[in-house]
């Protein structure tokens, strides 16, 4: 009996290392001074500042558990560029893509706002299958999923945190990202 329990606490260790970084205190205050947040994240994940802009959206960074981050290349004119980047993620392995993006709504609208964050309104969803972030893939045959939180900003503006998971181990990377978004701390 003893023995079994000792494989099944390894095996579900191994399966959610990210989730288990992060619920045990082994993160890294991810500092966007610029910006005027903050996010924990899990120690063992790179971090890619991105180093162009776009139109309405500022690609800001992306946070990975990737072994092999994506690169961030200036966009070529004719050639389109996209964020989140093309990135090929392993079993497991979660990328989240930091941005701050206009509110393209008159002044006075009134937002979807489902969750507040640090005190701030926020709208949040998730999706299972290939219909957000199509440029970051899986594995074959392994599930991914998709979640975003938009957070206001003071003014017209959101910071967007987007994620793409790849299985087995969704709950667990779900519970990763609920945990990064909720770390977010507004520093002015």
């Amino acid at each position: 009996m003893g023995r079994k329990v000792l494989v099944l606490v390894v095996a579900t260790a191994l399966l959610s290392t990210a989730g288990a970084a992060l619920a045990s205190g082994s993160s890294v205050k991810e500092r966007f001074t610029p910006y005027g947040f903050s996010l924990r994240v899990p120690q063992t994940w790179l971090r890619v500042n991105w180093c162009w802009l776009g139109v309405n959206e500022l690609p800001i960074a992306v946070l990975t558990s990737a072994q092999q981050p994506p690169i961030c290349s200036q966009p070529v004119v004719g050639v389109p560029s996209s964020f989140p980047p093309a990135e090929a993620l392993g079993a497991n392995d979660m990328s989240v893509f930091v941005s701050l993006q206009a509110i393209l709504a008159p002044p006075g609208t009134k937002g979807r706002w489902n969750a507040r964050v640090d005190g701030r309104p926020a709208f949040t969803f998730h999706t299972v299958g290939d219909t957000y972030a199509t440029e970051v893939t899986c594995p074959a045959g392994v599930q991914r999923e998709y979640r975003y939180a938009g957070v206001r900003q003071p003014g017209n503006a959101l910071i967007k945190i987007e994620a793409l998971m790849c299985g087995p181990d969704l709950r667990g990377e779900a519970a990763t990202f609920r945990r990064v978004l909720y770390s977010l701390r507004f520093t002015h």
